[in-house]
């Protein structure tokens, strides 16, 4: 099993650390990305450790809450596919990749 970034999902640890970045906290942004993608990396040994997503109720669309953030992301067949990381308090949309 392998891991992969949506486009989304890319976008989003990228305005994470334009975020601190602009809060003049660099390295802060770059422990918190480092710290998601290390959470993420812990998911492909056991591939359900995160939640159903509440909206959803779909078993392979899972999610790791990480406060506060949440990475959503898919399970299939070979990939962990990371769809989005959000902020916890930010409403769920429809996910496409």
């Amino acid at each position: 099993m392998q891991i992969k970034f949506t486009y989304s999902a890319r976008t989003d640890l990228k305005e994470i650390l334009e975020h601190f970045k602009s809060e003049g906290l660099e390295v802060r942004g770059e422990e918190i990305v480092g710290d998601l993608i290390h959470a993420m990396e812990l998911v492909l040994e056991n591939p359900k450790m995160g939640r159903v997503v509440p909206e959803f109720q779909v078993d392979t669309l899972r999610e790791l809450i990480r406060p506060p953030y949440r990475v959503v992301y898919r399970i299939t067949e070979n990939w962990i596919t990371v769809v989005r990381v959000w902020r916890s308090e930010r409403l769920m949309k429809p996910i496409s990749e």
